[in-house]
C-alpha cells in the first residue's frame, strides 16, 4: 500500500479507458479486492511500522483519487482505486480507517516518535477523526 501512492503518481497520465479489455479490468479489480481484505484480515498483526506505513499509504491514494475525481482522464486503476477506498460521496470509507486505527491504538505504545507523526498524517489527510471505546 505505501509504494502504490508513488506509482499512481508517477503514470498520472490520461489513459484511454476504452482501450482496456474489461478483463484485464476485472483482474486487477478482483487482485486489489483481494489485498484490501487480506491486509483488513490481517491487521492485528501488523507491528507499528507496517501498520503505519499501510494506513499512510491508503490515506495517500484518497487524497490523489480526490484530487483528480473531477479530471475526466482518469485511468482505470484510479477508477479501480476509488471503488475500493471511496464511497459514492467521494469521502474515504471511513471502516477501513476506522479498523486500522483501533488496531493501531494497541500499538501506540511500541510506536516511535515517527510512527505517530505518520499516523496523525494519514488521518489528517482522509479527514477521519478515529472514535475509540474509552
Amino acid at each position: 500500500w505505501s509504494r502504490i501512492p508513488q506509482l499512481l503518481y508517477s503514470t498520472n497520465r490520461p489513459q484511454n479507458y476504452n482501450d482496456i479489455h474489461p478483463q484485464e479490468e476485472q483482474e486487477l479489480n478482483h487482485q486489489l479486492q483481494s489485498i484490501l481484505t487480506l491486509t483488513v484480515g490481517e491487521i492485528d498483526n501488523l507491528g507499528p511500522r507496517d501498520a503505519t506505513e499501510t494506513v499512510l499509504g491508503m490515506a495517500k491514494i484518497v487524497n490523489f483519487l480526490r484530487n483528480t475525481h473531477s479530471d475526466r482522464r482518469v485511468g482505470y486503476h484510479q477508477i479501480i482505486f476509488q471503488e475500493l477506498l471511496l464511497d459514492c460521496k467521494s469521502e474515504p470509507r471511513k471502516y477501513i480507517f476506522q479498523l486500522f486505527a483501533t488496531a493501531a491504538a494497541r500499538l501506540l505504545p511500541r510506536c516511535e516518535a515517527r510512527r505517530l507523526s505518520n499516523l496523525s498524517y494519514a488521518y489528517a489527510l482522509v479527514g477521519h477523526l478515529p472514535v475509540f471505546d474509552d
